[in-house]
């Protein structure tokens, strides 16, 4: 039987800065996994978990 495991990552923002683009971050989960997320102003807010981090 194939099973699909979803894994919950917890992300925490080590750094943050704005671009022309909109705001970068920088984020790491626990289990070590590294991510760059793009918040662009002018889009809807897909992860808003994310958008709360980066003001």
């Amino acid at each position: 039987m194939n099973e699909i495991t979803h894994l919950a990552h917890s992300w925490v923002t080590e750094s943050h800065h704005p671009t022309s683009e909109g705001v970068v971050l920088y984020q790491r989960c626990s289990c070590g996994v590294r991510r760059i997320a793009l918040v662009a102003p002018e889009c809807p807010t897909v992860w808003p978990e994310i958008a709360a981090k980066a003001g």
